[in-house]
């Protein structure tokens, strides 16, 4: 059984840092600060086989195993915005709407206990495969 925490110390609180890099590489490029809530979605299909008279599986295979990030990011690094979109900034242009290209980079998000201490979530291999929403401006 999972035991709670018994200081608030530990809670994940934020804000933080969305870094990013290329696939194989640590990432170090600050992509965009995020003061609002970060959703980490994980999801699991997994194939299982039963016998006759067991009513618990008897084997269990894991055919899928998906990991997102959703969020709002207060500030964003544009040319990093553009890699991970799998576009190329030429110019001060991000051209969209043109076939995309197969990257895939390696993510790291950073963000704070309540204490202040860093808490990282690391993402080895990432793509960009749902859809998006950019919004600029200042308030």
């Amino acid at each position: 059984m999972t035991a709670v925490t018994k200081t608030t110390n530990d809670l994940a609180w934020g804000p933080g840092v969305l870094l990013a890099a290329d696939y194989g590489s640590q990432p170090t490029e600050e992509l965009g600060y995020h003061h609002d809530p970060i959703a980490m979605t994980r999801t699991v299909k997994v194939d299982k086989d039963y016998v006759q008279d067991i009513t618990a599986a008897v084997q269990r295979k894991t055919m899928m195993d998906d990991f997102s990030l959703a969020g709002v990011l207060s500030q964003i690094n544009i040319s990093g915005l553009a890699r991970i979109l799998g576009c190329t900034p030429v110019g001060g242009k991000i051209m969209l709407g043109s076939e995309p290209e197969e990257l895939e980079v390696a993510l790291r998000l950073c963000t704070t206990k309540k204490d202040g201490r860093p808490l990282h979530f690391y993402m080895s291999r990432a793509a960009s495969t749902g859809s998006f929403k950019v919004a600029f401006g200042k308030e």
